[in-house]
């Protein structure tokens, strides 16, 4: 007699399988099949838990939310403090979940509808924290959001080396603060 696992914990079990499968090798190149095969489990337990391949990919992304990463800091503490805070605290989102999110990220432009909607929206999120949290220095607009992208694009390709071993983690953070530090004080007041 086989025991039965709670739906919450078996959904989880699926996403860590989907997880290292994802992030050994390029997205299309998965199948559902396969994440069926390695879990143990039927390709229709997949289905019902998240409808298609990219349901699986969009519940990976989704993991890594906005909630995990940080929130708006007080424009009361040093610039360098808030710099320093915020890219220590996604640095840790990136490593508790850095297969997800080496799948993800590999995926780059050519990431389609579902998963771009979520991906984009998740940034969104960061991007008014973000703004939030140094709205001291930086003011709401389109120079803003531009800035905010370019920090990121950078941020995502450090990120990578980092958790691809080409950079150790204080290498990558020391890159990571030093970009955004000079963006917020030398680009964002005059931008």
């Amino acid at each position: 007699m086989s025991t039965r696992v709670a739906p919450d914990v078996r959904r989880d079990q699926l996403l860590r399988v989907a997880e290292q499968i994802f992030a050994s090798r390029p997205y299309d190149t998965v199948s559902i099949q396969e994440i069926a095969d390695e879990a143990g489990v039927t390709r229709g337990l997949i289905h019902h838990y998240f409808g298609s391949r990219d349901g699986v990919m969009a519940a990976l992304i989704k993991e890594i939310a906005p909630e995990r990463a940080p929130a708006v800091l007080s424009t009361d503490l040093p610039l360098k403090e808030r710099v320093e805070t915020r890219v220590n605290q996604l640095m840790d989102v990136f490593q508790s979940h850095s297969e997800a999110w080496l799948a993800t990220l590999a995926l780059g432009p050519n990431l389609g509808p579902p998963l771009s909607e979520v991906a984009e929206e998740l940034w969104e999120r960061q991007y008014l924290i973000w703004q939030q949290t140094f709205s001291d220095v930086i003011s709401p607009g389109e120079r803003t959001r531009a800035l905010y992208t370019a920090y990121r694009g950078l941020n995502q390709s450090t990120c990578r080396l980092w958790l691809n071993g080409e950079l150790t983690r204080e290498q990558a953070r020391r890159i990571l603060v030093a970009a955004q530090t000079a963006l917020l004080e030398q680009v964002g007041p005059d931008f």
